[in-house]
């Protein structure tokens, strides 16, 4: 059976109006809503480039940011160990253009401002179309000899236990 040109430009047209209306559906504001699959994706996208770019990039920098720590260190401070919350906004190029830090244990300016300087000298990947390019990081700081206790403890367990012969 041979379609003429006619029948099958229909075809095509009913497809694409049929995948159009699935992205129009619960259109509000001029806003397109998506399909609800899409959040899914985006999520997991967004976790991957976390994972893969964003976390890689702090781990081969994290000398540089440890400079910010040892001069806080410097200042004998009150709490010498910590976290800082950072939400960084990724460019779609990759550029990092802000990193402004949302929680700070320490509480000083200083770190922060040191901190949010370097990261917004980063270049990453450039993200994945359509994800959010908000992304917030934990970075937790350390003394010396605290990671070198979660480094043996984590050593530790990952060792398989010692099996001793049965008489």
């Amino acid at each position: 059976m041979k379609l003429d040109f006619k029948i099958t430009v229909i075809i095509v047209l009913v497809g694409v109006i049929g995948i159009l209306t699935g992205f129009i559906v619960g259109r509000k504001n001029n806003e397109i809503a998506l399909p609800a699959t899409t959040t899914a994706i985006d999520g997991k996208l967004a976790k991957e480039y976390k994972e893969q770019v964003l976390v890689k990039t702090i781990r081969e920098n994290a000398k540089d940011l440890q400079q910010c720590y040892f001069a806080l260190l410097d200042s004998k401070p009150k709490v010498t160990e910590g976290s800082l919350t950072v939400l960084i906004k990724v460019e779609e190029d990759g550029k990092i253009s802000s990193a402004k830090i949302t929680k700070n244990e320490f509480q000083d300016p200083k770190l922060e401002g040191c901190v949010s300087q370097k990261l917004e000298s980063y270049y990453l990947a450039p993200p994945p179309m359509g994800i959010n390019r908000n992304i917030s990081h934990v970075l937790a700081f350390k003394t010396e000899e605290t990671a070198q206790k979660e480094a043996r403890a984590r050593e530790a367990k990952s060792r398989p236990p010692k099996l001793f012969p049965v008489k």
